[in-house]
């Protein structure tokens, strides 16, 4: 008994001494003395019977606390989780998007439908000139944000290009500065069909498929996340909401991309 006592206190969380006493003729008495030199309850330990379902009890009652506060299973990790600065406050979320068309503002009011959001935008159709130019210097301008500390919990970018250019290349880059930085960054997979991906959509952004009803949209290109929505550009503004939420918890990129596949 003795033994398997002390091999018990080996466990992580539970606390036993590291040898115990003798067993001498009075069981009662040695129960007592293990839960008293334990740490045990000793209550209750009027007779050997009633000593030993005591202490068993006990035991039980420390593995189950082993068991509930275990350490939980570590997840694959990309970038770092930067701790929210602003409690329990609305999360923040950028949205870069056309504003000379209605599309801005739909995206914008479905990102702040719940009512925990304070939205900032960028107009990427600002002075007529190159709408990925714009996205580009717009995600600059992020970068530099996020390296003076400042909290962003969710990018959003319900846009499209599938023109394989240089510019693109630097869009791509700049993202995944971005989630190196921590921030996630949320791009539609694009509506050109299956197996077309946005050329926006870096190998570090959450890429955005559209489903309804769970079942994946003819229209929809290739995404490593999928949301209801009737678009792509819909589906990436319902699922910037639950990232920017598990990013203001404390989650790093990786983290969320698991718990959502």
């Amino acid at each position: 008994m003795a033994s398997t006592f002390n091999n018990l206190g080996a466990l992580p969380g539970l606390s036993l001494p590291n040898s115990l006493p003798a067993v001498p003729s009075g069981g009662a008495a040695t129960l007592n003395q293990i839960a008293a030199s334990s740490g045990l309850v000793s209550q209750g330990l009027t007779s050997p019977l009633g000593s030993f379902r005591t202490l068993m009890s006990s035991i039980t009652s420390n593995f189950g606390s082993i068991l509930s506060n275990g350490a939980a299973i570590p997840k694959r990790t990309t970038g770092t989780a930067v701790p929210r600065t602003t409690g329990n406050g609305p999360l923040k979320i950028v949205e870069l998007d056309d504003f000379s068309s209605s599309h801005g503002l739909e995206i914008a009011n479905t990102l702040t439908q719940d009512g925990d959001v304070t939205l900032e935008q960028y107009d990427i159709s600002k002075g007529g000139g190159n709408r990925l130019a714009n996205i580009s210097s717009s995600l600059d301008d992020l970068i530099t944000r996020a390296r003076n500390g400042e909290q962003i919990d969710a990018i959003n970018i319900s846009q499209q290009n599938f023109d394989n250019s240089s510019l693109s290349n630097e869009v791509r880059r700049k993202i995944d500065l971005l989630s190196d930085l921590g921030v996630p960054v949320v791009v539609a997979a694009g509506n050109n069909g299956p197996g077309q991906r946005n050329a926006l959509a870096a190998n570090s952004s959450f890429n955005v498929a559209s489903t309804t009803n769970g079942v994946l949209n003819r229209t929809s290109g290739l995404g490593n996340v999928a949301a209801e929505g009737g678009t792509t550009s819909f589906a990436t503004a319902n699922l910037s909401r639950d990232i920017a939420r598990l990013h203001a918890q404390g989650y790093s990129n990786g983290q969320i991309l698991n718990i959502l596949g």
